[in-house]
């Protein structure tokens, strides 16, 4: 297991990634980084994803909460646009 890098001898709040997440604006770039989290994700990493999106990704396996986020990120990239108007 990795020893999580501490601030003043203190865990950090925010899981690394997680906070990488909730700072980007793209959601491609969200869906990149949530499949490089697939194997640490939990179910408040999750809520809180999902909370920052304003989605409501239903309760259960994590597997399933998983893909059902990655998907809504998946729909969300399609309609974004790199041009300017």
């Amino acid at each position: 297991m990795e020893k999580e890098e501490t601030i003043n001898g203190e865990t950090p709040l925010l899981d690394p990634d997680l906070e990488r997440f909730l700072d980007e604006s793209s959601a491609r770039k969200k869906l990149t980084i949530l499949s490089g989290m697939r194997e640490k994700l939990d179910d408040r990493m999750i809520d809180t994803m999902a909370a920052a999106l304003d989605l409501d990704v239903k309760k259960g396996d994590i597997d399933e909460r998983y893909r059902d986020l990655a998907s809504c990120l998946d729909m969300l990239s399609r309609f974004e646009t790199d041009r300017m108007r």
